[in-house]
C-alpha cells in the first residue's frame, strides 16, 4: 500500500494563493503536511516561496529544523512550559496565548541569555486559545516591557470562514481590526499580522494583511462545504494505492475469522493489502476502483486486509485505488469525506507511517 504524491502541485497552489491573495504564505504542515509528510512538502512550499511554516505542536517544528529547514516556524498551539527552552534553542517563534505564558518565555529567555520572537493570538471568536480583544494592548505593552521577548506578530482564527456571508466571521474581522487600530496607536506594529486560513484565503480578500495561512489549500483539500475548489488549488494526491494479493471463488467464505460473506453465484472474494491500520474507515459503503471499475467492499475491515466482491478473477498484484483515477473512474478524498461526513484532512492526517509516501514533480 502507499500514497503518491504530486510535489509540483505544492508548488502550483502556493504560488496560486500569493497570486490571489498578493500577501505572503505561511505553509502549515501540521499533523505531517496532513498525512502527506511534512519535511517534503515543507520544502516544495518553500521552494514555491511560502516564506513561514506553521505547526501545532512544538516536536513537529524540532522535526522540520532537525530536517534542515531553517525557514522561521511558528508554533500556533499552546505547548508544556517545559518545552520553552527547546523552543528558544531551536529558534522557534511562539504563539502567546496569555500573561502567564509570558511571564515563563520572559524569564526563561532572560534565564538563557536569549530572546524568544512570539506572536500574539487575540480570540476574537474561536473559542480556543488566546487573549479577548479587550486584554490585547495591556499584553502588548507587557510583552514590551519585558525581557527576552519580541513581539514579532499578532493573528487570530476564523471560526467559520469556511461558510458563506456567517455573521461571525465578520465579527470577528472588526475586532481584530480594533485591536490592530489600538495598538498602531501607540506607534506598535509588529512585523507579521495574520487572520487567515485557507478558506479566508481564497474567498475574504478583508482578511489577508501580512500573511495567509494555508494548510488545507496547500495540500489541496477542499476548505469550503458549500462551493467547489477553485481550480487553481490542485489536490496533491495522486493515489492511494494497494494492490490485491488473491482471490477465493465461493458462494460463501470465511475470512481472517471476522465474519461470513456471501457472494454472487460465480463470483469471488478478492483480498486487499489495505486495513483499519492503513487509515481505511471501518465504515459501510467503501469502495474501490481496480481496472476502472468500481468494486464493493465486504465484510468487516481488519487491519491489515480488506474482502472485496468481485465478478471474475483478477492476477495477485492487479493495483487497487482507494483514492485516485483509474481508466475514467475516480475516488477523490472529497468523496470520501463526503462518505464519512468529515473533513478530508481529517482522512489522510491519520493514515500511518507504516504507508510508504511516495513523491514525483510532474507539472502537467
Amino acid at each position: 500500500m502507499w500514497l503518491e504524491i504530486n510535489l509540483a502541485h505544492v508548488e502550483e497552489n502556493v504560488h496560486a494563493v500569493r497570486d490571489l491573495t498578493h500577501t505572503d504564505v505561511m505553509a502549515v504542515v501540521k499533523a505531517n503536511a496532513y498525512g502527506y509528510g511534512a519535511v517534503e512538502v515543507a520544502r516544495a512550499a518553500l521552494q514555491a516561496g511560502a516564506v513561514w511554516l506553521g505547526v501545532a505542536r512544538l516536536d513537529e517544528a524540532v522535526h522540520l529544523r532537525e530536517a534542515g529547514l531553517q525557514a522561521p516556524i511558528l508554533v500556533l498551539g499552546m505547548l508544556p512550559m517545559l518545552q520553552v527552552d527547546t523552543a528558544i534553542a531551536y529558534d522557534i517563534t511562539l504563539t502567546l496565548p496569555g500573561f502567564e505564558a509570558a511571564e515563563i518565555f520572559s524569564k526563561r529567555a532572560a534565564a538563557l541569555g536569549k530572546s524568544l520572537k512570539v506572536h500574539l493570538k487575540i480570540d476574537t471568536g474561536m473559542g480556543r486559545i488566546g487573549v479577548l480583544p479587550h486584554q490585547a494592548l495591556d499584553l502588548v505593552d507587557f510583552v514590551l516591557n519585558s525581557r527576552g521577548l519580541v513581539l514579532d506578530g499578532i493573528f487570530s482564527h476564523l471560526a467559520n470562514a469556511d461558510r458563506p456571508n456567517d455573521p461571525l466571521t465578520a465579527r470577528q474581522i472588526e475586532r481584530f481590526n480594533r485591536v490592530l487600530q489600538e495598538v498602531s496607536a501607540r506607534d506598535i506594529r509588529p512585523r507579521w499580522v495574520h487572520l487567515a486560513n485557507s478558506a479566508a484565503a481564497l474567498s475574504i480578500p478583508g482578511s489577508h494583511f501580512d500573511l495567509v495561512r494555508i494548510g488545507q489549500a496547500l495540500v489541496g483539500h477542499n476548505p469550503f462545504s458549500y462551493r467547489a475548489l477553485p481550480g487553481c488549488i490542485k489536490p496533491i494526491m495522486q493515489a492511494w494505492k494497494a494492490r490485491l494479493v488473491g482471490c477465493t471463488a465461493s458462494s460463501k467464505v470465511s475470512i481472517s475469522g471476522y465474519d461470513e460473506v456471501e457472494t454472487d453465484k460465480g463470483g469471488c472474494v478478492g483480498i486487499v493489502s489495505a486495513g483499519c491500520g492503513d487509515g481505511v474507515w471501518r465504515l459501510p459503503g467503501n469502495e474501490v476502483l481496480i481496472e476502472g471499475s468500481r468494486v464493493p467492499v465486504i465484510g468487516e475491515i481488519g487491519l491489515d486486509e480488506m474482502k472485496v466482491s468481485l465478478t471474475r478473477r483478477y492476477p495477485p498484484g492487479t493495483p487497487v485505488v482507494l483514492a485516485g483515477r483509474q481508466a475514467g473512474q475516480s475516488i477523490s478524498i472529497e468523496d470520501l469525506a463526503l462518505r464519512y461526513h468529515t473533513g478530508p484532512g481529517k482522512i489522510t492526517a491519520i493514515i500511518p507511517e507504516r504507508v510508504p509516501r511516495v513523491y514525483v514533480r510532474d507539472y502537467k
